[in-house]
């Protein structure tokens, strides 16, 4: 208990300092913050924003129990539960163990029935894959083989396509090479002339007296210029 005015002036400063002192010394586990019936005037403590947002900051659960159950205060809108009476809130704050024992009997029972029911549902799935797989198996079997087999042809399908394209895409390759490779342009009679220290391309680069190799495509011939047309 805390000593506390519930109305008139240095009510709501009073009110608040007793949730402070449960919360500073961790003496609850739950706070009724009520008084008995009165008018309008006799409840406006528990109107007071500063002990509302006391009530909605505390740590502690808090019921409120204002007045009778036609009255209403804004601490009944903060709080964690509201109680129609002081006397109510005493009893929501200590449910009937009796009460909580059939509860928590009859979840048990429920518990325990779901789980017999899961456990014979599961035993004729069990059953009847099991007579399933063993009179015939060739239902299971088969249907496997026959997706293993086309997922098979498939694939070689594919490689096989695969292999033409790059066969097709090497051969355009090679004979781009060809066309390029000069030992290909000499075998169709045309001849490299080197002076010793590079290809000659024009006869100008020539003067009478250099020892020039000729390269065809069957081999090179040792020359040397006499004159140049």
């Amino acid at each position: 208990l805390f000593p506390s005015q519930v109305q008139g002036e240095g009510a709501a400063e009073q009110l608040m300092m007793g949730l402070w002192f449960f919360q500073a010394h961790n003496a609850a586990d739950v706070i009724i913050l009520g008084r008995g019936g009165g008018s309008a005037e006799d409840l406006w403590a528990f109107n007071d924003e500063r002990l509302a947002r006391a009530v909605a900051d505390c740590t502690i659960p808090v019921i409120s129990a204002v007045g009778h159950e036609s009255d209403f205060t804004i601490c009944d809108f903060v709080a964690d539960l509201r109680a129609p009476t002081p006397s109510a809130a005493a009893e929501l704050a200590v449910p009937n163990r009796v009460e909580l024992l059939g509860e928590l009997e009859s979840c048990q029972q429920r518990l325990h029935r779901i789980m017999e029911d899961r456990v014979v549902r599961e035993r004729k799935m069990l059953k009847l894959l099991t007579a399933g797989v063993l009179s015939k198996p060739r239902q299971i079997i088969d249907p496997q083989r026959m997706r293993t087999a086309d997922v098979e042809r498939r694939l070689e399908s594919a490689v096989g396509i695969l292999v033409d394209r790059k066969r097709t895409e090497l051969a355009a390759k090679c004979a781009r090479l060809d066309a390029l490779n000069p030992i290909g342009v000499l075998s169709r009679g045309y001849a490299v002339v080197d002076n010793g220290e590079h290809t000659v391309m024009r006869a100008s680069d020539i003067t009478s007296g250099d020892r020039l190799k000729i390269r065809f495509a069957d081999g090179c011939v040792n020359a040397v210029a006499t004159e140049r047309e």
